[in-house]
């Protein structure tokens, strides 16, 4: 019940604070990869799962199950508003409003998830009430660990037919998030 949890609660975080015009809340969700959702904008922000492995880093003990999450983002910007020459510049490396720019508004602070204690605090509040222990909770946040190259995109991305197009019909790239925290209290029965 951890990691998708992890997932909506990234997925709210951001639609509440993201500030990209053209990204609104329908925008951005969950998804089974990183493909948009065939109804998307211009614009789409994909969450899905990253790492989920028990973490040796805390240690074991017989009433704990300690582990580490992860989660993808993966941003797609059509490219349809812009002539194959201008790709580069007008979609990719647009000031402020480019596919870089908006990933690096999803990494840091304040939107971003990047070591983002208030974002940990939500997931937190959707796991619930933990009782009295308080080592039953997560307690790292996300910690970005890099982006994966800007790749092409042809119809077949955005779940429409027709043949690969060149030009692409759009650009995505990948940020990978890991080593959030949890240990959660095993419940004995008596």
């Amino acid at each position: 019940m951890a990691q998708d949890l992890l997932l909506l609660s990234a997925r709210d975080w951001l639609r509440e604070n993201l500030n990209v015009a053209g990204i609104g809340p329908e925008s951005i969700e969950v998804m089974f990869d990183g493909r948009p959702s065939p109804a998307c904008g211009d614009w789409f922000v994909a969450l899905h799962e990253g790492e989920w492995r028990v973490d040796e880093t805390i240690g074991q003990a017989d009433l704990s199950l300690p582990e580490t999450f992860g989660a993808f983002v993966t941003v797609t910007r059509k490219v349809g508003v812009a002539p194959f020459d201008r790709i580069g510049t007008d979609i990719l490396a647009r000031q402020w409003r480019g596919l870089i720019a908006v990933c690096r508004k999803l990494i840091v602070q304040p939107s971003g998830l990047h070591m983002n204690y208030a974002h940990m605090n939500a997931w937190n509040a959707l796991i619930g009430p933990t009782g009295v222990d308080a080592s039953d909770v997560n307690y790292h946040p996300l910690v970005f660990q890099g982006a994966a190259a800007t790749q092409p995109q042809g119809s077949a991305w955005f779940g429409a037919r027709g043949q690969k197009t060149n030009p692409p019909c759009g650009l995505s790239k990948t940020l990978s998030f890991a080593k959030a925290q949890r240990c959660q209290k095993i419940e004995i029965a008596t």
